[in-house]
C-alpha cells in the first residue's frame, strides 16, 4: 500500500496526471493529427479536421491556436468560413504545430496540425582559413539542407578594398567537396570571402569572414635554396654542354643525309645495270647473225671471224637462251 501510494505521489506531482489513463478532458483520441510540409514563400491552408458525425460545431466557434496564441496573434493569417486556417506567403518563422480548438464554456481541441517548412540552405559553420602567401585551404562542414538536398556551394572572394567580386569555379562547388584550395592571391593582402550552400528553392544564408595572407618570405627562400651556388658556377661548363648537343644534332644530320644518299646511289646502279644489260642483249642478235658486225662505227667488216670469236659468240648464245627461258618462266 505505501509503495503505490508512492508511486501516485509522484504521478501527480512529476506528471501532473493521474495514473491509470487520461481524464475525460485531456483524452486526446478524438484529436485528428497530420503533418504538412510545404515551400517557403508559398501560401498554405491548414484544414480543421474532425469526425463531423461525432463532434458537432456551431458556426463561427473555431479558432486557431500556435504556441497558446490565438490566430489574430499569428502573421499574415486567417479563418476561413470553413474553419481552415490560411496562411500567406509563410517563412522559417512560420514553421511550428497549430491547433483548432472549438471555443465555449469548456474548449475542446479539434485537430493539431504540424507545419514544416522547407527552406534554402541553413548557415555554412565551423568554416576554417588556412592561408599562405599566394594560396587559401578553406574548409567547412555541411549545413541543415532546409528540406531539399544540397546541390552545390557557392564561394567567391575580393580583397578588402575593392569591390570586384572573383567567384572560384564558376560559382558551382559540387555537394560532395567540402574544401577546396583557392589558388593566385596576393601576399600580405586581406581577403572578404563569402561562402552559402545552393538547393532546390535557391541560395541559402551567406556566412562571410576575412583573413589575411602572410608574406612571401617562404618563396624568396625557396629561390635563394634552388639558387644556391649560381654565383659560383663556371659558364665554360654550360658551354661545353652545349656545345656537344649541337655537335651530337649535327652528326646526326649528316649521318641522315648520308643514307638517304647512299639508297639514292644504290637505286641509280640499279636502273644504269637493267639498261646495259638490254643493250647487250639487243647487240648479241646482230652479232650472232652477222659475225661482222662492229657497233663502233656502225659498218660491215669483210674480215674472218677467228676461234675466238666463235667461243665468244658460243657463250652469248647460251646466255641469252637462258634469258629468254627466264623470262617465259616468269610469264
Amino acid at each position: 500500500m505505501v509503495i503505490r501510494f508512492l508511486n501516485i505521489f509522484f504521478a501527480y506531482l512529476c506528471l501532473g496526471m493521474p495514473v491509470g489513463g487520461n481524464s475525460p478532458s485531456e483524452d486526446k483520441s478524438h484529436i485528428t493529427q497530420y503533418v504538412l510540409k510545404v515551400d517557403q514563400n508559398s501560401n498554405v491552408t491548414l484544414p480543421c479536421l474532425y469526425d463531423k458525425h461525432v463532434t458537432t460545431v456551431a458556426t463561427g466557434s473555431l479558432a486557431w491556436f500556435r504556441e497558446g496564441k490565438n490566430e489574430k496573434s499569428i502573421h499574415h493569417s486567417k479563418v476561413l468560413p470553413n474553419g481552415s486556417l490560411f496562411l500567406i506567403d509563410v517563412s522559417i518563422m512560420d514553421e511550428g504545430v497549430y491547433k483548432c480548438v472549438m471555443q465555449g464554456e469548456k474548449d475542446t481541441d479539434l485537430s493539431i496540425a504540424t507545419l514544416n517548412i522547407r527552406s534554402t540552405p541553413g548557415l555554412i559553420k565551423n568554416i576554417t582559413v588556412i592561408p599562405s602567401s599566394v594560396l587559401a585551404v578553406v574548409r567547412w562542414e555541411k549545413p541543415e539542407n532546409g528540406g531539399y538536398s544540397i546541390t552545390s556551394y557557392t564561394l567567391r572572394y575580393r580583397t578588402l578594398d575593392e569591390d570586384i567580386w572573383q567567384s572560384f569555379m564558376s560559382g558551382h562547388i559540387p555537394s560532395t567537396i567540402n574544401q577546396v584550395d583557392v589558388y593566385k592571391l596576393e601576399p600580405n593582402t586581406t581577403y572578404v570571402f563569402q561562402i552559402w550552400a545552393n538547393n532546390k528553392l535557391g541560395s541559402g544564408t551567406v556566412n562571410e569572414l576575412e583573413f589575411t595572407t602572410q608574406h612571401s618570405r617562404k618563396e624568396v627562400e625557396l629561390a635563394r635554396h634552388l639558387l644556391v651556388g649560381a654565383e659560383t658556377f663556371d659558364t665554360r661548363t654550360w658551354l661545353v654542354a652545349v656545345f656537344l648537343v649541337f655537335s651530337a644534332l649535327i652528326f646526326l644530320g649528316f649521318g641522315t643525309c648520308f643514307i638517304f644518299y647512299r639508297e639514292y646511289r644504290k637505286s641509280s646502279s640499279k636502273e644504269n645495270g637493267d639498261e646495259d644489260t638490254e643493250e647487250v642483249m639487243e647487240l648479241v642478235p646482230h652479232i650472232i647473225t652477222n659475225p661482222g658486225y662492229h657497233d663502233e662505227n656502225q659498218r660491215w667488216s669483210t674480215s674472218e671471224p677467228d676461234e675466238e670469236f666463235y667461243q665468244i659468240t658460243f657463250h652469248l648464245n647460251n646466255s641469252v637462251q637462258l634469258t629468254n627461258k627466264s623470262k617465259s618462266v616468269n610469264i
